[in-house]
């Protein structure tokens, strides 16, 4: 299972990446949930309860390029976040939402110089929301 989700996660982080700048969509974060901010989605939320796995994809290009990227997966999206938006917004706060997150997972993704993945949370670890 762990591989299928490296794979995922890469997946998504290569998605996120080769996208303009300009065209990469933007969150907001709260008790609720995400709302994308702009682009052709805008307005569209993505509640903390539709959330199915939180993984930390880390690569070898810092420290003068974003190398922590935050895959917040939902069943029909994937939201990719670097450290620095993560940070803007205090992600990190928000996810005690999410029943077990394992908070040790991400601290260790933060520590990381290598190319890797860290799989925080997934929704077969916890009841419902």
């Amino acid at each position: 299972m762990k591989v299928l989700y490296d794979l995922y996660l890469k997946k998504a982080l290569d998605a996120a990446r080769t996208q303009p700048k300009s065209k990469q969509p933007e969150y907001t974060v709260d008790a609720e949930g995400f709302t994308q901010i702009n682009g052709d989605d805008a307005g569209q939320k993505f509640p903390w309860s539709d959330v199915r796995h939180v993984g930390i994809i880390t690569t070898s290009d810092g420290p003068f390029f974003d190398d922590v990227f935050f895959i917040i997966q939902f069943a029909n999206k994937n939201i990719c976040l670097t450290s620095f938006q993560a940070e803007d917004m205090k992600l990190m706060s928000y996810f005690n939402i999410l029943p077990g997150f394992r908070y040790e997972s991400a601290i260790e993704a933060m520590g990381s110089v290598d190319d890797a993945s860290f799989h925080c949370w997934d929704v077969s670890w916890a009841q419902p929301i």
